[in-house]
């Protein structure tokens, strides 16, 4: 009988300890995961910001051409994948009234009216403040 018990026990201890193991391995894997996602999200935020920079480097140097282009590879950056870090209506409505300005934008800086890209540009950093404080309150 005393056999009996200690092969139960033992049974116990060595499933504990499996499922423990089980346990560690999987929040191991999870946190790799996480520490992936936040480097690949880090990474499309410089990408956007370079962006950003670049278009606002146009528009001081009233470089209409670089700022078409900067505005056009923001426009690109919108559509990608990260882009969308919250599934929300709002969300949604801010991402596409961003993609509007940024049309505008380069519509203007294309069309050789600096004073409207300028405007434009304005309007877009409010945006992108605006949402970045919505998504940091969300999360």
């Amino acid at each position: 009988m005393r056999r009996g018990i200690a092969a139960v026990i033992a049974f116990l201890a060595l499933a504990a300890v499996s499922g423990f193991l089980l346990g560690q391995q999987r929040a191991a894997a999870q946190q790799h995961v996480d520490v992936e996602k936040k480097a690949r999200l880090s990474e499309f935020m410089d990408r956007k910001l370079e962006d950003a920079q670049a278009l606002l480097a146009g528009l001081a140097r009233h470089d209409l051409e670089a700022t078409a282009a900067a505005a056009d590879r923001l426009g690109l950056v919108c559509v990608d994948l990260s882009w969308n870090v919250l599934q929300t209506d709002e969300y949604l409505e801010r991402s596409t009234t961003f993609r509007r300005t940024i049309a505008t934008l380069a519509s203007a800086a294309r069309d050789g009216k600096l004073e409207r890209a300028q405007l434009a540009w304005l309007d877009l950093a409010g945006q992108c403040f605006s949402c970045h404080e919505y998504v940091r309150d969300r999360k």
